[in-house]
């Protein structure tokens, strides 16, 4: 496989918002919007600062995603493996540490960068754990469902942390229900808030609706209705994942600030559809990407939610009721994120397909590699 450029020695600075040397993904199938995803959020790294690669079976590229070849068989190897965050990680201690059934793909990445991999057997999936600076230590949050085959002094010593944190499952994986920013403030999705949210939208529609009956409007709040008492429903009978409220109480034990945001809205699986979970996500704003500009401030990435469409909220009705669900959770985060550095990706729609068939989003897709002091 061929490397188009060589990278300095790291020195690592951080593992929860921390500055970026770039993001890397992996080419596991020819779709034009995966490849428009990637250019989406290559515009957003050109502006703040970082870089986005793709690795092909050939070479890690950085440019020319348009002009790659149809998909082959060759590509299969790493075709089962697309969530590259997951199946490879980068941490403190100078190493790379991924899945050992694709040593071979996470080999090369690990080469460009010149940080030594070391194949791990269990693999803990990086969706399921962060290292964040706390109380200026290494500090790793995981999920319990990753800490029941090992042993805790093993993952101190392999993942480079002075303390393992272990946090109840409030998701498949925990990035799907939390987000840590930096100086030990942490997103956790409150579940409660965004059903508040979401009611107190309906109740400023009707009231709208007594002045300006709207037949679009009136449509909007029926169709939000549906949604709101869909999930409250389903988030009242899961019994399979615990309530992201025990984590943020877990979290606040362990000294972090939490911030609570309207961070999912998910509805079971209809009978016919087929799905690895039981349910469907209308919206995820944990699962995303964080950069630390020069000027420290943060850069949120995260995945589109077509709710708004779904639903039937236009922008010209959004503007009449300044109110949508992309907006709710950029106003949870003033006073910690700008809004103009809060970016909703989608690719056309290519997130959606995955956070819809495979519960999975943009934190999944691209691993997060650390800004080094000798990158140009």
């Amino acid at each position: 496989m061929k490397i188009e450029k060589n990278i300095q020695t790291p020195n690592f600075k951080g593992c929860d918002a921390r500055p970026l040397r770039g993001i890397v993904t992996r080419y596991t199938v020819k779709d034009k919007n995966f490849l428009a995803l990637i250019e989406e959020i290559k515009s957003i790294g050109k502006k703040s600062g970082f870089d986005v690669f793709l690795q092909t079976p050939d070479k890690i590229i950085k440019k020319g995603f348009q002009q790659l070849p149809e998909y082959s068989n060759r590509y299969e190897p790493i075709r089962q493996y697309c969530w590259p965050q997951d199946y490879l990680s980068f941490l403190p201690n100078g190493k790379v540490v991924g899945l050992k059934f694709i040593e071979g793909a996470n080999a090369q990445i690990a080469k460009l960068f010149k940080r030594p991999l070391k194949s791990d057997n269990p693999h803990i999936q990086g969706g399921n754990f962060f290292i964040v600076k706390h109380k200026n230590e290494n500090v790793m949050l995981v999920g319990e469902n990753d800490i029941s085959r090992r042993k805790l002094a093993n993952i101190r010593d392999q993942y480079g942390v002075k303390r393992v944190l272990t946090l109840s499952q409030p998701d498949f994986h925990i990035d799907l229900a939390i987000r840590p920013l930096n100086n030990s403030n942490i997103l956790v999705t409150d579940d409660e808030m965004t059903i508040n949210i979401l009611r107190k939208a309906q109740n400023k529609m009707s009231d709208y609706l007594k002045k300006n009956y709207d037949p679009q409007i009136a449509d909007v709040r029926g169709n939000l209705k549906d949604v709101a008492d869909t999930f409250e429903n389903y988030i009242s009978n899961d019994k399979l994942y615990t309530s992201p409220k025990v984590v943020q109480q877990e979290l606040e034990n362990y000294g972090f600030n939490v911030i609570k945001v309207p961070g999912r809205i998910m509805r079971p699986l209809y009978e016919n559809e087929e799905n690895d979970d039981s349910y469907h996500y209308l919206a995820n704003f944990m699962n995303a990407i964080v950069h630390q500009k020069k000027d420290n401030s943060l850069v949120y990435i995260t995945n589109h939610s077509p709710l708004d469409e779904i639903i039937g909220i236009s922008p010209v009705i959004e503007h009449k009721l300044n109110f949508g669900i992309e907006k709710a959770f950029k106003n949870s985060l003033k006073g910690y994120i700008a809004p103009k550095d809060i970016h909703f990706v989608s690719g056309n729609h290519y997130l959606t397909t995955c956070l819809e068939e495979l519960q999975g989003g943009v934190h999944c897709l691209f691993a997060e590699i650390p800004r080094l002091d000798t990158t140009v």
